[in-house]
């Protein structure tokens, strides 16, 4: 099913190597990320208006716009994933604007729009990055998981999008 969904593990190779020849340039910070924000790992408090983070175990060193990436791209759901629920350019750019002002402690009407678009573009170019890796993941999965879930059809819709989106992302 993996070969016929067009995922050998030499074309994996192939996406891995010219995904990383246009994100390594781009020079993006590299901090300590969650690597797996879904929205079960977020824990919204509205008396305290806090979110608490859970499940750590593929936190890590990565590259900073993964994270947010990744969390645009878990807006598509996991059982049947629907990536038209991908952000829309307007929630992006005030998701991003919310962001950068926290990062830089600084009031959200300072963050220009010129950083802004840096980030939106970096994340969106890191969108291929995450749909990459949970593609792969998805796979090891299918022969280790004990859990009762197609890893497989998951893992092929993940990189059915990743070459969907692959030459609009390269051409940014």
């Amino acid at each position: 099913r993996v070969e016929a969904g067009g995922c050998t593990k030499k074309q994996l190779v192939l996406l891995m190597e010219e995904l990383e020849a246009h994100l390594v340039p781009l020079a993006c910070p590299v901090v300590f990320c969650h690597n797996d924000l879904v929205m079960r790992n977020i824990i919204w408090d509205a008396d305290t208006a806090s979110a608490t983070f859970i499940d750590y175990e593929y936190a890590g060193p990565n590259y900073q716009p993964f994270d947010i990436a990744n969390h645009f791209n878990e807006y598509s759901g996991m059982e049947k994933p629907d990536f038209s629920l991908y952000p829309s350019v307007a929630v992006q750019r005030a998701w991003l604007r919310s962001y950068l002002a926290q990062y830089c402690s600084i009031p959200e009407e300072e963050v220009s729009s010129h950083l802004v678009e840096v980030w939106r573009g970096w994340v969106t170019k890191f969108t291929l990055a995450s749909h990459l890796f949970w593609g792969v993941w998805a796979f090891l999965q299918a022969c280790h998981s004990s859990i009762d879930f197609d890893y497989i059809e998951y893992g092929i819709a993940r990189l059915t999008e990743y070459n969907s989106r692959k030459q609009a992302v390269f051409d940014l």
